[in-house]
């Protein structure tokens, strides 16, 4: 009796395990039979590329599931990776930050400035949009980049401290704005004429140095720097001419009091240079039309006595502002213009850079409330350094009677050191 239940209890497993195989092939017959005549096939997604990328560095392929992604990974020259790379991606306030490689997703879509770092290799930074429902990815090609070493001085063998060394592409010339040295690779000269700094690849580069919104000096021609060739180079650039004037007063006097000094050139040689250097003559003012000569010379003759009626009438009405007035004009050597004009330092020096050459140079000194004129002149030929000493007098009393005349000292006009031979350039090695 056992026996006859367990072959039926058999005979019933059986057939549940047949019924069941017969249902899934007749739900799979009717899904494929649906799926063809929709059109579509089963367990099948559209993932076509679309490279719009190349201009932006970041390559985009749509998101099947609506969100934004963003892989980034650093590579060297070769291709292999760099796992020190540090990688900072931002666009507002936001911030992303990776070492090496990224994946970041939920990225908010706009524009993000990515920029990737590491040691001895110049810095990479991109701006990279980030469209919404997008997986974007970007590689970041590190070179080594090319270090350049150097020094700067000038003919005279003196270190150029605070100058602008910087590199332009071939092809390309030194800008003349200052504000352009800057956007390109460049360094500053330390107190010693040294600067160091690091070009973005290997190529051909042209040097150039700058100070005083001014080019001091351009090469020629650029030079193939590479990565192991020549990396060091000594610079020479033409040296100012320069005027030191040094002010003390008398041995033994005390005047805690700044001293003034004004540099004077010959004015008319000034107003020539002036002249042609002007784009065009300034055009004269319209005159009206007279009636006849005689108004003419008439107008003349009565502007004439009523300028000598006011000046007149200004000393007798101001004696000691006219007197002043005299004494600040008697300071000025006629037929003389400024050039330059500053106060000495602590130590009593005050230098003077980029002067006229080839001219004779005269001198005003100050020290309030007094002006002296200055006996004497310098000269100073291209690249020179002149040293000018000049000795005041103690001040005058308080109960002396007023001057009618500037005090006049003289100059002491040292052995200027003359300017060197050398050629400015540039010497690789």
């Amino acid at each position: 009796m056992k026996i006859v239940f367990a072959s039926l209890g058999a005979l019933f497993v059986a057939g549940v395990i047949v019924l069941a195989f017969w249902l899934d092939a007749k739900d799979s017959s009717s899904m494929a039979r649906n799926a063809q005549a929709s059109g579509a096939t089963p367990n099948s997604e559209e993932t076509s590329l679309t490279d719009i990328s190349a201009p932006l560095g970041a390559e985009r392929t749509p998101s099947v599931s609506a969100r934004t992604t963003w892989s980034v990974k650093a590579i060297d020259g070769e291709g292999k990776p760099l796992h020190d790379a540090r990688i900072q991606a931002s666009r507002g306030g936001a911030v992303l930050e990776a070492t090496g490689r990224a994946e970041w997703s939920d990225v908010a879509p706009g524009n993000w400035t990515l920029v990737a770092t590491a040691d001895e290799r110049p810095v990479w930074r991109r701006e990279i949009e980030i469209e919404f429902g997008q997986n974007h990815t970007t590689i970041i090609q590190l070179t080594m980049g090319v270090q350049i070493d150097g020094r700067v001085r000038d003919t005279a063998g003196r270190d150029q401290a605070g100058r602008i060394v910087g590199f332009v592409p071939r092809g390309e010339r030194a800008p003349e704005l200052p504000i352009r040295w800057l956007e390109l690779p460049h360094a500053r000269t330390t107190a010693d004429g040294r600067f160091s700094l690091l070009l973005p690849d290997e190529g051909n580069w042209r040097l150039f140095v700058g100070w005083g919104g001014q080019i001091a000096f351009e090469e020629a021609a650029p030079q193939t720097l590479t990565v192991g060739g020549k990396s060091y180079v000594e610079v020479t650039v033409a040296a100012p001419t320069r005027l030191i004037v040094e002010v003390e007063d008398e041995p033994g006097v005390d005047v805690a009091i700044a001293h003034g000094v004004t540099v004077y050139r010959d004015a008319e040689r000034l107003a020539t240079e002036r002249a042609s250097a002007r784009l065009s003559p300034p055009q004269p003012p319209p005159v009206a039309p007279l009636t006849s000569v005689e108004d003419e010379e008439s107008k003349l003759e009565r502007e004439t006595v009523e300028r000598h009626e006011e000046e007149v009438r200004l000393r007798e009405s101001d004696p000691e502002a006219e007197r002043l007035r005299a004494l600040r004009m008697g300071v000025v050597p006629s037929g003389w213009a400024k050039a330059k004009s500053g106060f000495c330092g602590l130590n009593g020096r005050i230098e003077f850079e980029r002067l006229p050459v080839d001219e004779e140079l005269r001198f005003a000194v100050s020290r309030s409330p007094e002006a002296f004129a200055v006996d004497g002149s310098a000269y100073i030929t291209a690249g020179a350094e002149v040293i000018v000493k000049i000795e005041l007098p103690p001040p005058l009393p308080s109960d002396a009677p007023p001057l009618t005349a500037p005090r006049r000292v003289s100059a002491l006009v040292m052995p200027s050191t003359p300017g060197s031979s050398e050629t400015p350039g540039a010497v690789w090695r």
